[in-house]
């Protein structure tokens, strides 16, 4: 199984201020310091109200939550107050768009973009693709 994360910046359509792509900057920020998947949780976690975004402080604060410390902390307040990753951001957007992915969360199966309804159609076309089950693991002891 491979996860693939493409930040989407889709909401400053809607939203004043940037926060879709100052946020995905930060998450790249956050990458250089081997936490992006915790950042990523983390904003998922405080999520503003509807139509309002992350100011650069709360930006900086869910570093500290996903444990950026020392030095390294410093470096990414630095790269989000710099936007260091906001074109990048804006290059990935148009790519993942180019590839199919216009919403969270897009998935695709053996490179083919699937959509499904529930948890079962989604383990029934795992399973027609040959994904290993647990037996097959515990087989190999």
């Amino acid at each position: 199984l491979q996860v693939t994360y493409h930040p989407k910046t889709f909401l400053d359509g809607g939203i004043p201020g940037e926060n879709s792509e100052r946020a995905t900057s930060a998450a790249y920020c956050a990458q250089d310091a081997g936490k992006f998947r915790e950042y990523h949780d983390a904003i998922f976690a405080n999520q503003p109200p509807e139509g309002e975004g992350y100011t650069d402080d709360d930006l900086k604060k869910f570093g500290k939550d996903a444990g950026i410390q020392g030095d390294a902390l410093k470096t990414f307040e630095k790269c989000v107050d710099d936007g260091t990753y906001r074109e990048f951001a804006l290059k990935a957007e148009a790519y993942s768009n180019e590839v199919g992915v216009k919403g969270t969360p897009t998935y695709y199966l053996n490179g083919e973009l699937f959509e499904f309804g529930d948890k079962e159609e989604f383990i029934a076309k795992i399973d027609e693709a040959g994904a290993p089950k647990k037996s097959d693991a515990s087989a190999t002891k």
